[in-house]
């Protein structure tokens, strides 16, 4: 995962306060990035501001995006769900800001690490998905079957660049005791919609903060695998997803 990419992340996630913007009317509500998604769902009018009230054109957002490095940003939204409306504003980063940020982000990465070597060979005590469809699992029903996890969502590029070979994975194992689940965080109508244009073999968990917080999943993707005594024997290393490891480990526990 790339650091440009963790920044974005961060910039969505982030709970700061943002200041009282006079060029907004009282009918908007200060939103999430997830709320604002839902927004963009919808098709909402979403109107693009710099902080004095200036407007920006989609082509000078564009530009933006790609000089982000020389000129980082982080958007606050807005949004008027009466009248399906919605306004993005651009706060410029200092030099101060973006550092703190950086720093956020070799923190994350150094905790991710020492997640990631807390879950290889631990047991896991509990699971409890729900699918896209409204079906329940939990090792109850995944009684000796090897199950693999993959964590992703809809705005994540790797994840998406993966999901080709995740699929192949998915096909080549189909007739063994492996069941496979793609959990993500992003609403079920919101991952609906990605599916229509992207293929994912795997039986798709939406809304599914809970899980992503029972593994202490930062990054995505993050791919795990469970054998059948619940324990984890493997999980990805921080960059690539490792799907060819996958395929060795399913290899080795699915011969007959």
């Amino acid at each position: 995962m790339n650091k440009h990419l963790f920044l974005t992340i961060v910039f969505f996630s982030l709970l700061s306060q943002a200041q009282e913007y006079t060029f907004i009317s009282k009918e908007f509500i200060k939103i999430d990035n997830a709320r604002y998604l839902d927004f963009v769902q919808k098709k909402a009018d979403n109107k693009i501001f710099n902080e004095n009230g200036s407007t920006i054109s989609i082509a000078k957002m564009d530009s933006l995006k790609k000089a982000y490095q020389k000129q980082p940003y982080k958007p606050f939204y807005f949004g008027d769900s009466i009248n399906n409306k919605s306004i993005t504003v651009i706060h410029y980063l200092s030099k101060e800001e973006y550092k703190a940020i950086g720093d956020g982000y070799q923190e994350a990465q150094k905790k991710d690490a020492l997640n990631r070597e807390k879950l290889k060979g631990s047991t896991i005590k509990y699971l409890n998905l729900k699918d896209i469809d409204g079906t329940n699992y939990s090792f109850d029903n995944l009684k000796d079957k090897i199950i693999v996890l993959n964590f992703w969502y809809t705005k994540c590029s790797p994840c998406i660049q993966e999901m080709p070979d995740l699929n192949k994975l998915k096909e080549k194992y189909k007739d063994k005791s492996v069941a496979f689940f793609s959990i993500t965080f992003d609403k079920k109508n919101i991952v609906e919609e990605f599916l229509k244009k992207v293929k994912l073999d795997f039986n798709v968990i939406p809304n599914d903060k809970k899980t992503i917080d029972q593994f202490g999943i930062q990054f995505y993707p993050t791919n795990l695998i469970i054998n059948q005594n619940k324990e984890v024997i493997f999980v990805n290393e921080f960059f690539g997803n490792g799907v060819k490891e996958m395929g060795k480990i399913l290899k080795k526990l699915t011969k007959d």
